[in-house]
């Protein structure tokens, strides 16, 4: 790929040489990522951190965990989804410490919805642990799961004991989750991109310092998940990029960019010529919960309903 112009004196030098100074990924059409690199060396010149098996040390663990959210923001962003799902386990069901052993089972209780109801099922589960020592899972999942879900607040006219705040959030439950893990709930999801930042920055918190959590997984997910795709690079400076950056780190500086143009528009064009056209996207440095008090809701919903009923 040739290099592309920009407003500043751009690096003339191969691409097959140079690194690029900036990156950027299409998340969807109307979404993307920019990565600015901090050093643009000769690639032949980079020197290559040793590679390593497993974590040995626990101060491995901050480093998997940036990996494992950057992934699963990824793909909260780059797939279409409809729910955000709360599951728990019932003491009587499986052990709760247990997380490995209950996720097998999940497992292959969708792998037998998916036979039975000729669907998909994609999904993306992030494990919280509670002090005790027991695991739920939050996470998402999209319309196919519409055709087991049925309003909490059926339930409650028919009768039956339910939580209040089920009722009035308007959740959903999954009877058949129910009946063979635990207790679950189903929200549906009104900012998807608000959602995806703010449920994996804060869910991951809990995993820090835990020496428990080495060597397991730190999020769990179906296959064929929409991935970010490579777009284009950027050699030399560019102001216009810049102006997007919101994270940085002792390599990169990150940013999203949200666009409201047509699926197949060329995105370079806009960033380094019409600049007016673009809009910035949510931070992925969500630090401040009133800025999305409707994901804050949910989330805390489901934690003191977990809490008071089900532990």
């Amino acid at each position: 790929m040739q290099p592309v112009s920009t407003s500043a004196s751009p690096i003339t030098a191969p691409p097959d040489f140079v690194s690029p100074d900036y990156n950027l990924y299409r998340y969807r059409h109307d979404f993307y990522k920019v990565v600015r690199f901090k050093s643009t060396a000769p690639r032949g010149l980079r020197i290559k951190e040793p590679q390593t098996e497993g974590y040995k040390h626990l101060d491995k663990l901050p480093q998997a965990i940036s990996r494992a959210r950057r992934v699963c923001l990824e793909l909260a962003l780059c797939n279409e989804w409809k729910w955000f799902a709360t599951f728990t386990i019932a003491k009587d069901n499986y052990d709760r410490k247990h997380l490995e052993g209950y996720y097998d089972k999940f497992r292959e209780w969708l792998k037998y919805l998916r036979k039975k109801y000729d669907r998909d099922f994609p999904y993306l589960l992030v494990p919280e642990q509670h002090g005790d020592g027991s695991w739920h899972m939050h996470g998402f999942f999209n319309s196919d799961m519409d055709i087991l879900l049925t309003p909490f607040e059926d339930e409650w006219k028919a009768g039956k004991n339910i939580p209040w705040e089920l009722v009035q959030k308007g959740f959903y439950n999954c009877k058949r989750y129910q009946k063979r893990f635990g207790f679950c709930s189903f929200g549906k999801i009104r900012n998807h991109d608000a959602t995806a930042f703010y449920v994996t920055k804060y869910i991951s918190k809990s995993f820090l310092g835990d020496a428990r959590r080495v060597g397991l997984n730190l999020y769990y997910c179906s296959q064929g998940l929409n991935r970010a795709e490579y777009c284009d690079s950027v050699y030399g400076p560019c102001p216009e990029l810049n102006s997007y950056l919101q994270n940085h780190y002792e390599y990169c500086d990150t940013g999203f960019l949200a666009f409201q143009r047509e699926p197949g528009d060329d995105p370079l064009l806009d960033i380094l010529e019409h600049q007016a056209d673009m809009l910035f996207a949510i931070s992925q440095d969500v630090s401040q919960d009133e800025d999305f008090p409707e994901v804050v809701d949910y989330y805390e919903t489901t934690q003191e309903v977990i809490s008071e009923f089900f532990l």
